[in-house]
């Protein structure tokens, strides 16, 4: 029975047009038989993808302009309380704290493929990183990093940070932390990073191949999410070297393959998470994996939290993040 629907309204955050941000009242809708309806406590920004929505930044014909249609929904991570089953769903009642892939809305449907359940002693504000931590996991398992190999990570946002620090949980020997903030840089430090190189990719070949002997890394995670590193990117790995695109970059066609790509013998690892619940590895399981990291204090994420925004106030938290995304890690919207 439908207990939450129709008229009932509730705040939602939503680009009317791009460049837009309001937080408007709007109705919940139906729920369908395999989701549950969330009282949302806390939503994380994913910040390049959101921002890439609200600009409009992505090239016109393609998957971006086929999802990002305004009047947008923004946002996927979300973490808050049961109030509502659908009749298919198992395994989680009314009452229990999940996390999933739900916009910023104070009451979002999610669907049972894309949610875990939060154990005792996890805050939501946590618990709301795990769509962003299934992403990441998605691209290691496919990576298939193994023990003392070197990683390479380009781009030390919200993935990027999370990249080094799933990396030397996984036993690298040395990860190699690539951008131009040095805020960002000394995040990385503190989650793990061996080596952290202030400079764009095209400058970081030497210093890399200074750290590594020549070899260069094995494995480089670019979670920039622009086009114009995807190239030089392939120049930092060695022999056999794996490139996993974490970062969609909306301009598929202004991405290149380097000489190198062929005669060094490099694999192209894609890691969009759409395709996870066809695999071994769905996103509950994912889940289950990052929450059990939190809880024995293998993984943190709450040191990268670096502003709480009302909800009511997400076009200022917006407009920080346009003006200087460097200024952020971490944007969590409260609910209360």
């Amino acid at each position: 029975m439908q207990i939450y629907s129709g008229a009932m309204q509730t705040t939602s955050v939503i680009f009317p047009e791009p460049n837009r941000v309001e937080a408007q009242q709007v109705d919940v809708g139906e729920l369908r038989p395999d989701q549950v309806r969330l009282r949302t406590h806390r939503s994380l920004i994913s910040t390049g993808t959101e921002l890439k929505c609200l600009q409009q930044d992505f090239s016109p014909g393609g998957a971006w302009e086929q999802w990002v249609q305004y009047p947008f929904l923004a946002g996927y991570c979300a973490a808050g309380e049961v109030i509502e089953a659908g009749s298919a769903i198992q395994g989680v009642e009314v009452g229990d704290r999940v996390a999933g892939f739900g916009e910023h809305r104070r009451h979002p449907a999610v669907a049972a493929d894309y949610m875990a359940k939060i154990p005792d002693g996890i805050s939501y504000e946590e618990a709301a990183w795990f769509p962003l931590a299934a992403i990441v996991q998605f691209g290691f398992r496919h990576a298939r990093l193994e023990l003392g190999e070197t990683v390479a990570v380009v781009g030390l946002g919200l993935l990027g940070q999370l990249c080094v620090r799933y990396a030397r949980r996984a036993g690298a020997a040395d990860v190699i932390a690539i951008d131009r903030s040095a805020r960002r840089l000394e995040m990385a430090r503190e989650g793990g990073a061996t080596n952290c190189l202030e400079t764009g990719v095209e400058e970081a070949v030497e210093p890399v191949r200074d750290i590594t002997g020549g070899k260069m890394a094995n494995v480089l995670y670019e979670a920039a999410g622009a086009a114009d590193v995807f190239a030089p990117c392939q120049r930092l790995l060695g022999n056999f070297g794996r490139l996993v695109s974490l970062g969609d970059t909306g301009h598929a066609e202004c991405q290149s393959m380097t000489e190198g790509f062929s005669t060094r013998n490099l694999t192209l690892i894609g890691a969009n998470n759409d395709i996870a619940p066809l695999t071994n590895w769905p996103h509950p399981r994912s889940g289950e994996v990052f929450m059990k990291f939190l809880q024995r204090g293998d993984l943190a994420v709450s040191d990268l939290i670096t502003h709480r925004f009302p909800v009511e106030r997400a076009p200022e938290a917006y407009r920080m993040l346009l003006e200087d995304r460097t200024r952020a890690m971490g944007v969590v919207f409260t609910y209360d």
